[in-house]
């Protein structure tokens, strides 16, 4: 991550000497003099924080995807969706259905001669948390 504030002196997302840049929205509180991010652009999570530990972290094109760049973390991409990072997907399955719950998209329907794969439960107290990411249609 690097000490990145030199970018902050000349707004945000600015360049730093080495090449790095400050990444989100961020404003300066005027009792403390310190800088606060309050915003983090698409296909980021908001990392929330002391001062000095605050980031935008990027979610990984590939793996992850996330819906709400200032409220939700990144999520592991479903195993019959395409993530690109953001709040962007494609169906693996032409025809099946995804609906947003929430911060995780879930698959609610597959085309005919498909079934649901549910993904395995992660145990939880109540043994009925889900595993969103291994959500798929199989045929």
């Amino acid at each position: 991550r690097g000490d990145r504030a030199c970018g902050l002196r000349n707004g945000s997302g600015a360049e730093c000497s080495d090449g790095s840049r400050v990444v989100g929205s961020w404003t300066v509180n005027t009792t403390t003099g310190r800088y606060m991010l309050t915003g983090c652009p698409a296909g980021h999570s908001l990392v929330a924080g002391p001062a000095e530990l605050q980031e935008c972290r990027a979610c990984a094109a590939g793996c992850e995807y996330i819906l709400r760049p200032d409220e939700d973390e990144c999520q592991a991409c479903p195993a019959g969706l395409e993530c690109f990072g953001n709040d962007s997907v494609v169906a693996k399955v032409a025809g099946s259905t995804w609906v947003r719950n929430g911060s995780v998209l879930v698959l609610t329907g597959c085309p005919a001669g498909y079934g649901v794969r549910a993904g395995e439960g992660t145990g939880g107290e109540s043994g009925s948390e889900v595993d969103w990411a291994g959500q798929e249609c199989v045929a």
